[in-house]
This record gives C-alpha cells, structure tokens and sequence, in this order.
C-alpha cells in the first residue's frame, strides 16, 4: 500500500467531513429539539455558498467577509422556516412538518434556479500549496477545515457552558419540564433553527472553494445528512461530528481503493445496518 496516498485520501476526506459535520449538526439539532425533520435544511447550505458566490461577484468581498453575511441570511432563513413551515404545524402529524419543509425546500430551490442557473466557484485569496512529506494540502482545503473546526468547538461550548445553551438540551431532554421551570420553549424552538440554519450555511460556503457550487446542491447532500444524523444518534451533536468526519474518511478511501462509483452507497450500506443492530444509533444513550 502507498501510504503516501492514503494520507492524501485521509486528509482530503476530514475536509469534506467537515463540511458534512456542519451541515448534518443543524439536523441533528433540530431533532433533537422540536422533534421535526427539516426537508428544507439542505438549501440552507446551498443558499450559504450561492450568495457568498453572488456577494463576491457584486461587491468583491473577501471570502472571509462572506462568511458574515451568508451565516445571517441562514439564520434568518432560518427563523422563517420555523415560523412559516414548522412553529404553525408543531401540534400535527409528523407527516404535516415533512410535507411543509419539503414544499418550502422546492420554493428555495427553484428560486435559486432562477437566479443562478450554472454552477459557480467561490474564489479564495489563499492558492498555495504545502507539501508535508508526499502529502499536498492546499490552503483552501486547510482554512476549511480550520474554520469548521473552530464553528463545532463554538457550538459546543454555546451548548455546554452559555445558559441558552444548557436551555437548549434542557428543552430537548423534557419540553413540558423545561417550560414549567420558565424556559421560553417558543424561543428556544426559534433559537435552535437559527443556530442549525446559520451552520448549514457556513458548512456550504467553507466547501464552496473545494466543490462546485449550485442550486441543488443542498438536495444532493440532504440524504448523506440524514444517514450521518442517524448512524451517529438523533439528537446527539458529538457523535454526529464524529460519523461525519468518518463518512468523509470512508468515502474518500472507498472511492480510491474500491470503486467511485459505490462510495455513496457505502454510507447507506452502514446505516441500515446500524438501523437493524442498534436502531437509536452508535453513541445515542441507552
């Protein structure tokens, strides 16, 4: 075995488990919380790249600078959606929320068809190249992967340490108690899908330079979401960045030493798997 390659292939799958890990969090989050899955997560990722794209283009803004204001719009957007699709519907069926963040997911994408029908780059100002002993990481792909680094740790400690936060997993834990105690439920529930919005579109403008970026891209990375979201636990936000950064890891690999063409699948291949053993997921609580 080359070993060079697999260190290549290793390095390059953590970048786009980073990504994945960003992105998948937000699901987690939501579920964890309102008990809701968000068909329309996925174009907050995708809105996050297409409009540092478009503000890059515009105004010329660093692609630092677009970080700021394509996290906002996410988690504007997503306060709408919980207002608009979710928040109205929290007391129906679980089918009335999938139905509503999936029609609000289509409104979202053939909107950004119309405003950016080809795909698009987000240019970096960071192109060089360091060579660690055989193994080429560009630039980009680092402060990719440094900047989600940094975007999981912030969470964690917001979940663990700030008293938002701990209201958070205490609304997640028992929603009844926690509103008896004074927690603002509503709030927390508009809180949680800002927080999860604003990461999804982070994660998409972080991979923006690495992908391509284009308007169903959210839709192709929805699935994989899912997949990581319940091989990890539902509700769980560690082992949720873990399984993420194995699934980049795996694919990776997979796709080089096994087949291109399989590597999405493997992803589903453990998932049921893992639904048939262990149905709560890998580091879910007993």
């Amino acid at each position: 075995m080359d070993w060079t390659v697999f260190a290549q292939q290793t390095w390059n799958g953590l970048v786009n488990g980073t990504g994945y890990a960003l992105f998948a969090l937000g699901l987690t989050l939501i579920f964890g919380v309102l008990n809701v899955i968000n068909l329309s997560h996925g174009e907050f990722f995708m809105l996050g790249a297409m409009v540092a794209v478009f503000l890059q283009k515009l105004l010329g803004i660093n692609f630092f600078v677009a970080l700021v204001p394509a996290a906002l719009l996410g988690g504007a957007l997503g306060f709408i959606c919980n207002r608009v699709a979710v928040r109205p519907l929290v007391r129906a069926s679980p089918l009335s929320t999938i139905l509503s963040t999936l029609a609000l997911s289509y409104i979202l994408v053939n909107i950004s068809l119309t405003l950016w029908p080809y795909p698009v780059t987000l240019k970096v100002p960071f192109k060089g190249v360091i060579n660690l002993g055989g193994v080429h990481i560009t630039e980009a792909s680092l402060v990719s992967f440094a900047l989600g680094g940094i975007a999981v740790a912030i969470l964690y400690l917001f979940l663990t340490k700030m008293r938002k936060g701990k209201e958070i997993g205490a609304t997640a834990q028992n929603m009844v108690g926690a509103s008896l105690v004074g927690i603002d439920v509503k709030g927390i529930f508009d809180l949680t899908f800002v927080i999860a919005a604003a990461l999804a579109a982070v994660g998409g403008v972080l991979v923006a330079p690495l992908w391509q970026a284009y308007s169903t891209m959210g839709q192709a990375i929805l699935l994989k979401g899912f997949a990581i979201v319940v091989v990890g636990g539902m509700g769980n936000v560690m082992g949720c960045v873990g399984v993420a950064l194995l699934v980049g890891i795996g694919e990776a690999l997979f796709g080089n030493y096994v087949s291109m063409y399989f590597k999405e699948a493997a992803l589903f291949v453990v998932m049921i798997i893992v639904l048939l053993i262990r149905p709560q997921g890998i580091f879910a609580e007993k």
